[in-house]
């Protein structure tokens, strides 16, 4: 189980029950925020929406809007602010998203 444990940036990614922690703090996560935490960790931190759009859609076999991610995305951002008072989740005018150490 140790093995699971995925860490970036002060946080703390447990896969198999969908959750992660800041600063000791839990927050439990969707399916889609749990794919999505998975891959900023695993892109040092960093989400282009384009190259995650591609990704999701090869990995769910269907295309998603970009508007809807940038709506999920929010979401998860808002959630952790709420849960944590951190904004560690950050975004950049043409770019994407990256995570705030």
């Amino acid at each position: 189980m140790e093995s699971d444990i995925k860490e970036y940036a002060g946080i703390i990614f447990v896969p198999p029950r969908k959750e992660m922690y800041i600063r000791q703090k839990r927050i439990s996560l969707t399916e889609f925020e749990s794919i999505f935490i998975d891959y900023m960790i695993e892109y040092n931190g960093y989400c282009n929406l384009d190259s995650f759009a591609k990704y999701l859609s090869d990995l769910c076999q269907k295309n998603q809007c970009k508007k809807c991610l940038v709506v999920y995305i929010n979401r998860l951002r808002r959630k952790i602010y709420y849960q944590t008072g951190e904004k560690v989740i950050r975004s950049k005018y043409s770019f994407g998203y990256f995570i705030q150490p």
